[in-house]
Protein backbone atom coordinates (compact mmCIF):
# COMPACT_ATOMS: atom_id res chain seq x y z
CA UNK A 1 0.00 0.00 0.00
CA UNK A 2 1.32 3.35 -1.03
CA UNK A 3 2.54 5.87 2.14
CA UNK A 4 0.67 9.47 2.65
CA UNK A 5 3.01 11.95 3.20
CA UNK A 6 1.59 15.47 4.17
CA UNK A 7 3.03 19.15 3.65
CA UNK A 8 5.07 19.12 6.64
CA UNK A 9 5.59 22.97 7.25
CA UNK A 10 4.92 25.07 10.24
CA UNK A 11 4.54 22.11 12.33
CA UNK A 12 7.42 22.24 14.56
CA UNK A 13 5.20 23.32 17.51
CA UNK A 14 2.25 20.77 17.70
CA UNK A 15 1.92 18.77 20.55
CA UNK A 16 1.58 15.78 17.88
CA UNK A 17 4.42 15.44 15.50
CA UNK A 18 3.93 15.12 11.96
CA UNK A 19 5.83 11.57 11.75
CA UNK A 20 3.22 11.23 14.10
CA UNK A 21 -0.04 12.67 12.39
CA UNK A 22 1.38 10.69 9.68
CA UNK A 23 1.44 7.47 10.89
CA UNK A 24 -1.79 7.58 11.69
CA UNK A 25 -3.02 8.25 9.06
CA UNK A 26 -1.38 5.27 7.42
CA UNK A 27 -2.61 3.34 9.67
CA UNK A 28 -6.06 4.34 9.25
CA UNK A 29 -6.07 3.80 5.03
CA UNK A 30 -3.88 -0.18 6.04
CA UNK A 31 -7.07 -1.36 5.15
CA UNK A 32 -8.66 -1.66 1.74
CA UNK A 33 -12.28 -0.18 0.72
CA UNK A 34 -13.88 1.34 -2.26
CA UNK A 35 -12.81 4.80 -3.13
CA UNK A 36 -9.74 4.19 -0.72
CA UNK A 37 -6.96 5.42 -3.68
CA UNK A 38 -9.14 8.23 -4.30
CA UNK A 39 -8.74 9.90 -0.68
CA UNK A 40 -5.31 8.24 -0.35
CA UNK A 41 -4.45 10.88 -3.65
CA UNK A 42 -6.54 13.74 -1.82
CA UNK A 43 -4.47 13.36 0.96
CA UNK A 44 -1.04 13.73 -0.83
CA UNK A 45 0.82 17.29 0.19
CA UNK A 46 -2.48 18.56 1.56
CA UNK A 47 -2.00 20.80 4.74
CA UNK A 48 -3.20 20.08 7.76
CA UNK A 49 -3.63 22.00 11.08
CA UNK A 50 -3.70 20.22 14.43
CA UNK A 51 -6.14 20.82 16.88
CA UNK A 52 -5.38 19.58 20.43
CA UNK A 53 -9.12 20.51 22.56
CA UNK A 54 -9.84 18.81 25.84
CA UNK A 55 -10.45 15.25 25.35
CA UNK A 56 -9.91 15.27 21.37
CA UNK A 57 -7.21 15.89 19.08
CA UNK A 58 -8.87 17.18 15.50
CA UNK A 59 -6.73 17.59 12.02
CA UNK A 60 -8.63 20.03 9.66
CA UNK A 61 -6.78 19.24 6.35
CA UNK A 62 -6.65 21.64 3.47
CA UNK A 63 -7.08 19.69 0.46
CA UNK A 64 -6.27 21.16 -3.39
CA UNK A 65 -9.28 21.37 -5.30
CA UNK A 66 -8.59 19.98 -8.41
CA UNK A 67 -8.45 16.14 -6.66
CA UNK A 68 -11.07 13.97 -8.12
CA UNK A 69 -13.92 13.96 -5.24
CA UNK A 70 -14.89 10.85 -3.24
CA UNK A 71 -18.01 9.55 -5.07
CA UNK A 72 -20.00 7.53 -2.32
CA UNK A 73 -22.17 9.64 -0.08
CA UNK A 74 -20.42 7.87 3.48
CA UNK A 75 -19.57 11.28 5.75
CA UNK A 76 -17.06 8.48 7.58
CA UNK A 77 -15.95 6.07 5.09
CA UNK A 78 -13.60 4.45 7.63
CA UNK A 79 -12.80 4.45 11.45
CA UNK A 80 -9.79 3.01 13.12
CA UNK A 81 -10.02 1.66 16.82
CA UNK A 82 -6.59 1.63 19.11
CA UNK A 83 -6.51 -0.35 21.68
CA UNK A 84 -4.38 1.16 24.47
CA UNK A 85 -2.66 -0.66 27.54
CA UNK A 86 -4.57 0.16 30.53
CA UNK A 87 -6.88 2.90 29.66
CA UNK A 88 -9.74 3.00 27.28
CA UNK A 89 -9.55 2.94 23.40
CA UNK A 90 -8.44 5.57 20.94
CA UNK A 91 -11.09 6.56 17.83
CA UNK A 92 -9.97 8.46 15.31
CA UNK A 93 -12.62 9.12 12.41
CA UNK A 94 -12.04 9.65 8.65
CA UNK A 95 -14.61 12.88 8.01
CA UNK A 96 -15.64 13.87 4.44
CA UNK A 97 -17.52 16.72 2.92
CA UNK A 98 -18.65 16.81 -0.59
CA UNK A 99 -16.59 14.32 -1.47
CA UNK A 100 -13.14 15.93 -0.22
CA UNK A 101 -11.15 14.57 3.06
CA UNK A 102 -12.49 17.42 5.58
CA UNK A 103 -10.85 16.00 9.26
CA UNK A 104 -9.84 13.59 11.00
CA UNK A 105 -11.00 13.37 14.69
CA UNK A 106 -9.42 11.36 17.09
CA UNK A 107 -11.08 10.94 20.41
CA UNK A 108 -11.03 8.65 23.59
CA UNK A 109 -13.78 5.76 24.01
CA UNK A 110 -15.46 7.06 27.13
CA UNK A 111 -14.50 10.97 26.44
CA UNK A 112 -11.54 11.72 28.86
CA UNK A 113 -8.54 13.64 27.72
CA UNK A 114 -5.86 12.42 25.70
CA UNK A 115 -2.96 12.92 27.54
CA UNK A 116 -0.25 10.15 26.48
CA UNK A 117 1.33 8.56 23.61
CA UNK A 118 -1.04 7.18 21.33
CA UNK A 119 -0.04 3.53 20.42
CA UNK A 120 -1.38 2.21 17.22
CA UNK A 121 0.23 -1.34 17.63
CA UNK A 122 -3.29 -3.17 18.52
CA UNK A 123 -5.64 -1.80 16.09
CA UNK A 124 -9.27 -2.22 14.29
CA UNK A 125 -10.67 -0.78 11.47
CA UNK A 126 -14.36 -0.52 10.69
CA UNK A 127 -15.17 0.09 7.06
CA UNK A 128 -18.97 1.98 5.89
CA UNK A 129 -21.38 -0.85 4.94
CA UNK A 130 -21.21 0.11 0.98
CA UNK A 131 -17.21 0.25 0.90
CA UNK A 132 -16.52 -2.90 1.73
Amino acid sequence: MEHISLNNSSHENDKYSYDQVTLWLNKLFDINFSGREILVKQLENSKYKLINGEGFISIKLSISSEKENFPFKDRIPVEMIAFQQDRYPIMFLLHILHGIVDELEIYTADGSSIDREISVLNIDHKVAGNLK
